[in-house]
């Protein structure tokens, strides 16, 4: 979609790679450091193409909210492991994204209901995770999955304290900051999908 930016590596033993980003903010995927970019060519002699299982330099456009989930044998399974999110804020320290849900098994799921859409709006000092559900009561429990981390690129500070729904403060286990690529992350903690959750932090 028009979130990633995929850069692979075409050829065995390659110790350099050229590619192209368009004008505007990026953050490397793995790493999270930003690059703002005029649109122009970048050319890098080290990074996760030279890991076999990372083969390709990716980034994440400024702007957006993608979720990621460890894949498995079948989407049942899969849809058991942990989630995570990952907000690339852009200069107004804004971003969206949206993730569609379903069994995975039941034909026109969309025509019966029988799924759930989850709208992610970063704005500020806040990340908001709404859950629309198709109909009220859904046959499968897809809809119990929960995000347990959350990584925020794009801030300009670390945040002294980080609260949920206003009334949970999440620990200094719970939260680390990145002085070398300025990313905040979020662990052990529990966003249901299914419902609305507001994440702020203040500093």
């Amino acid at each position: 979609g028009s979130s990633l930016l995929i850069s692979p590596i075409l050829e065995q033993n390659v110790k350099e790679l050229s590619f192209y980003l368009p004008q505007g903010i990026w953050y490397d995927f793995y790493q999270g450091d930003p690059i703002y970019s005029s649109g122009k060519w970048y050319t890098v002699t080290s990074g996760p193409f030279t890991d076999s299982k990372q083969p390709a330099m990716l980034h994440i456009r400024a702007g957006h909210i993608i979720t990621l989930q460890k894949p498995a044998e079948t989407i049942t399974i899969s849809r058991q492991n942990p989630m995570s999110i990952l907000v690339a804020l852009d200069s107004s320290l804004e971003a969206n994204g949206l993730l569609y849900g379903d069994d995975g098994e039941t034909k026109n799921s969309i025509v019966l209901g029988e799924y759930l859409l989850v709208e992610y709006t970063a704005k500020g000092n806040s990340l908001n995770v709404t859950g629309h559900f198709g109909k009220k009561v859904l046959k499968s429990s897809f809809y119990k999955s929960a995000i347990e981390q959350v990584r925020i690129m794009g801030l300009s500070k670390p945040p002294k304290r980080i609260i949920i729904d206003r009334s949970y403060i999440l620990s200094n286990k719970q939260y680390h900051w990145n002085y070398d690529t300025m990313v905040l992350d979020l662990k052990l903690i529990l966003i249901p999908l299914g419902r609305k959750t507001e994440l702020q932090w203040y500093f």
